[in-house]
Order: structure tokens, then C-alpha cells, then sequence
């Protein structure tokens, strides 16, 4: 039985894939140094196709079909080897779902279906491996967050990640095991060193797994990423691939996950672009942002491009209208919506003028539903910018007025007599909140649809709003927004659009939650937000202290 060949376990309860052991790589020919040597410096041509692609957690089969269709097209497009994200079969962020044994027995399977596709082509392709033989008697076997090496509709040897992240929004030791060992394989004339994304970032652990597959021999360096978005990641991972290149003399086909996906610590936003380097540290090719990609690059023949500029607001507005666009997509494939649209709260103020935008452009005009709740403390300007937005955005508009039912639930519950002789307060703002919270919960259960949250980081941070009030919502568009950068989106959107899509007045006016006469949000806060925001930011972000906090900010 071949190295391709699925293993029965005695028990048969489980197929596992043998691994390339020693035997097998003290086969391989003398000369397959001096072929791979002679490939790389023949000036031939050798195309990688890069497939940078969403693979949905705990969708397998979907997203096996896709990694096979990639495979068909990059062989139809003259591709010898293709290469796809970490975890691409079972999708990175299944989180527990790698403890369930069923799970894992169908993304050994469905490897199979990747091997038996891949006649006359090479593929490199994220899966979870096993080792029944490690584990103590009863209990869950070995994992291994893997790589499987595939060629011409064989397996011929899997690697396994090595540097396991523990912090942030990872939690990889709660699955997966130090590696076993790293090994140079040689597909298509090439030498594949192959690593999975944290294996690239040195700095933290014990060893460069990059320079050691180097040291082996390796041609070329495949990373297997899921590496996901912050505003300035490209220009951190452009320069840690490019001086890795460089410094090691060798060229790395990077190939990254896109989508947004759910995860421990809210949903999590990949943004692809995906790169080829050549030895020299040059860029040969990058894959787009925020949307899927077969990226073909000549391994040989790369000729450099230089890094497209993107504004920093652009990123900003790209990656959350892909949120908007995949959180949609995960919740239908639920089957739980009827129509599949979204519902928000439409106040008239920047916040929620800023997510009706950007859901529109991410859904399209007509499945979004604003609803404005005018209030006896609703200024004339923010009804009529309200009602500005819908129109300029093409979106629905109802206007559900809550003065009498305020006024009805103010009255019978004052009639208390422990509440009766008690002076308005926050109780009285909360509970129009809470009303607001309770008409979009509504009308979105009645209409099949799910209810968009429209508060920003900066607010949400510094307590200013309401539980079961304006916190209310199936997913928190700027809810990693700061304020000041909410401001950013607003006049990026109208620059994009080319006229005022959202009303320079809802931009200019000082912001307020009108739960009271005269109301400011500055004066409720302390300060303006949007001077806030950057402090709160840093506190949050880079573990301020208050110290810290006051020399920087005075």
C-alpha cells in the first residue's frame, strides 16, 4: 500500500493518512537536488496558482467542492502546482467542532476527494490530521493543524504546523499538538518547504521554522495562512515576508484566507492578499482585498509590482462591508430568515447614517429596512436627516413614533407608589432605549429578518449607552470602530459616491442620543468623542496605563 493510500485502522472506526517517514525520503533520487537546482535556474516558465479562497468553518463538503473547482481551474490554466489556505477543508475557525470526532473523520475523507482530483497537478491544502497511536486509552486522539502535500493524485507527505499562537483571538493549544517532524518535499521538480502562517512570525518562539526548511534544502517556502485583518496589517506582513525572502535567500508563496467567520471573541475578518516574493524579497504578485482570488504567478519569471496604496479609511470601509456580506450569507445558509434582509435604527445621527450605507452598498438598497423612532426629544434635523439617508441610499424608511408608548410606560409604572415621588433620571433616557430595542426586535422577527446594532466602540467602551437598549443587535457593525474613525467612514462614503449620501449636516452636528431636552453627548461623556476616541483607543489597544495615558494625551 502507497504513501497515497488510506490506512484502516484495526478497529475501522476511522481512515488515517500515513505520514512520509524516512524510508520514503532516503527514496527520493540523488539528483532531486540538482533537478530542482536546474528547474529554478533554467528560466523556464512554472506557474502557482494562489487560492485564495473562504473556507467556511464547519462547512466541508462546501468547501471541498470549492477547493476542487480551484484545482480544475488552475490546472486549466496551466498552473503545476496549487496552493491553498490553513485549515481549508474543515475552515479555521470550527473552534470546538475539532473535538467532534465525526468532524474530523469526514475532513480525512474529504482530503481524499482533494487527492483524487488532483491528476496532473500538484496541491498544497489545509487540513486537521490524527494520531490514534499517541493518545491515552479513551481518549480524543492526537490533532495536528496540517498540511498535506498532493501530487498527481498522491499524497506524498504531510506537514504540520509548528508555532502554535495562544493569544489574542487564538486559542490553537486548546486543539492542536506541537508538530512532528519537519521535513523538504520534492513535488513537480520543486523542493516545498512547507510552513502554516504563525510559523512565519518569529519573534516569541523558539525556533525560525522558515531558516530550518531553508537549511533542508527547501526551493521554494509555501505558508498556509488564516492571518487576519487590522488597519496597517498589510504593510506588517509585506515587510516580515519580504525581509524573510531576502534574508534567506529564498521565494515564498503566501497563500491567505478571505472572509468574515465567527469566533471566540466576536466574528473575525480575513483579507486575503495573498503574495508571491521572489528570493530577492521583491513582491511578484498580490491578490486582491477582501474578495476571492486564483492568483497565478510565474515562479521563475515573476517580475516585481509594487504594492498598491490603500487608504487606511478604504481598508476600513472594504473590510466591514465584507462583514456585513458574509455575516448575511452564514445566517441564510441557516436557512432561518425569510426574506434575508437586515433592520436597523435610523436616528438621523452619524452612527447609524454610516451602517445604513454600509449595509446597502454591502447587501443592496432594498434589503435593508431603516426605522426612525422619533421621540418628544427628537430635533426636527435629525428627522429630516432620517429621512435624507433613506432616500439617498435607496433603503426603506418607517417611521414608528415612541412619545405614547414612553408616555404609557412612564405612567403605569410611576404609579408605584415606591416610584411615584422619585425624580426623573437615566431611568426615564434607558427606557426609551429599550423601546427602540423592542420595535426593531419586532419588526425584524416579523419580517424574517436580523436586526444591525449601530454603536461604536468608543461609546460602547466608555458605558455610554443602554443594555437592552441601543446595545441590541444580531451583529455589531462598528463595534471595533472608533468614534473619530466613524467620522472618517462618513466622508469617505460621500467621497466614493461622489455627492452627499450621508447629509453634511449629520456629519457636522455635534452628536446626541436626544433621551432629553438640550442633550450633548460631550457633556454627558465629559468630552467630545470623537476627541476621546483616540485615548480610549490606545488604553484598549496598547494596554495604556493611566500614567502612560496622561503623558501622552496631557
Amino acid at each position: 500500500m502507497n504513501v497515497s493510500s488510506v490506512v484502516e485502522r484495526k478497529d475501522k472506526a476511522e481512515p488515517t493518512l500515513p505520514r512520509t517517514d524516512a524510508r520514503i525520503e532516503a527514496s527520493a533520487p540523488r539528483a532531486a537536488e540538482a533537478i530542482s537546482r536546474s528547474l529554478m535556474q533554467s528560466g523556464e516558465e512554472f506557474r502557482v496558482a494562489i487560492a485564495q479562497i473562504r473556507c467556511e468553518p464547519g462547512c466541508i463538503k462546501l468547501n471541498t467542492d470549492k477547493i476542487i473547482s480551484k484545482i480544475d481551474e488552475a490546472r486549466s490554466k496551466g498552473a503545476k502546482l496549487v496552493v491553498f489556505p490553513e485549515l481549508a477543508i474543515p475552515g479555521y475557525c470550527s473552534m470546538d467542532l475539532f473535538f467532534n470526532a465525526d468532524f474530523i473523520r469526514e475532513n480525512i475523507q474529504a482530503l481524499q476527494r482533494v487527492r483524487e482530483a488532483s491528476h496532473g497537478i500538484s496541491v498544497v491544502v489545509g487540513f486537521v490530521d490524527t494520531d490514534h497511536n499517541g493518545a491515552r486509552a479513551g481518549a480524543r486522539p492526537i490533532l495536528y493543524n496540517s498540511a498535506a502535500i498532493i501530487s498527481d493524485g498522491k499524497i506524498v507527505a504531510i506537514q504540520d504546523k509548528s508555532c502554535l499562537p495562544n493569544y489574542d483571538i487564538f486559542f490553537e493549544d486548546r486543539y492542536f499538538a506541537p508538530p512532528r517532524a519537519r521535513r523538504v518535499t520534492e513535488v513537480a521538480g520543486l523542493k516545498l518547504g512547507v510552513e502554516i502562517c504563525e510559523d512565519l512570525w518569529r519573534e516569541g518562539y523558539p525556533e525560525d521554522v522558515t531558516a530550518d526548511l531553508v537549511s533542508k534544502g527547501a526551493d521554494v517556502v509555501v505558508n498556509l495562512s488564516a492571518s487576519p485583518f487590522h488597519l496597517g496589517k498589510l504593510a506588517t506582513r509585506k515587510e516580515l515576508i519580504s525581509d524573510t525572502s531576502r534574508s534567506q535567500q529564498v521565494p515564498i508563496i503566501y497563500a491567505n484566507l478571505i472572509g468574515c467567520y465567527d469566533g471566540y471573541e466576536g466574528d473575525v475578518i480575513f483579507d486575503g492578499r495573498s503574495m508571491f516574493m521572489t528570493k530577492g524579497g521583491r513582491l511578484g504578485g498580490i491578490a486582491r482585498s477582501f474578495d476571492e482570488e486564483l492568483l497565478i504567478v510565474d515562479l521563475l519569471q515573476a517580475k516585481e509590482i509594487e504594492l498598491p496604496e490603500v487608504r487606511e479609511v478604504e481598508e476600513l470601509h472594504d473590510a466591514l462591508v465584507l462583514g456585513i456580506r458574509d455575516f448575511m450569507a452564514r445566517v441564510e445558509r441557516l436557512g432561518v430568515l425569510k426574506r434575508g434582509q437586515v433592520v436597523l435604527g435610523l436616528s438621523g445621527g452619524i452612527d447609524s447614517a454610516v451602517v445604513a450605507a454600509l449595509a446597502a452598498e454591502a447587501l443592496s438598497p432594498d434589503r435593508v429596512l431603516a426605522i426612525s423612532m422619533p421621540s418628544q426629544y427628537s430635533s426636527n434635523e435629525t428627522r429630516s436627516d432620517a429621512e435624507k439617508i433613506a432616500e439617498n441610499l435607496g433603503i426603506r424608511l418607517k417611521t414608528v413614533p415612541i412619545e405614547e408608548t414612553f408616555k404609557r410606560w412612564v405612567t403605569e409604572l410611576k404609579s408605584d407608589p415606591d416610584i411615584e415621588a422619585l425624580p426623573e433620571d437615566v431611568s426615564e433616557e434607558n427606557l426609551q432605549a429599550r423601546i427602540r430595542a423592542n420595535d426593531l426586535m419586532f419588526y425584524a422577527n416579523k419580517l424574517g429578518g436580523v436586526v444591525l446594532n449601530t454603536g461604536n466602540k468608543t461609546e460602547l467602551a466608555l458605558n455610554n449607552c443602554t443594555m437592552y437598549g441601543d446595545t441590541v443587535g444580531t451583529f455589531s457593525v462598528l463595534g471595533d470602530v472608533d468614534k473619530d474613525r466613524v467620522y472618517d467612514l462618513a466622508r469617505f462614503i460621500n467621497e466614493r459616491a461622489g455627492r452627499e449620501a450621508i447629509p453634511l449636516s449629520t456629519i457636522e452636528r455635534a452628536p446626541s442620543a436626544e433621551l432629553k431636552p438640550n442633550q450633548i453627548d460631550a457633556h454627558v461623556m465629559g468630552a467630545d468623542p470623537q476627541v476621546m476616541a483616540p485615548l480610549v483607543r490606545e488604553i484598549i489597544e496598547q494596554r495604556l496605563s493611566l500614567r502612560q495615558a496622561i503623558e501622552r494625551f496631557g
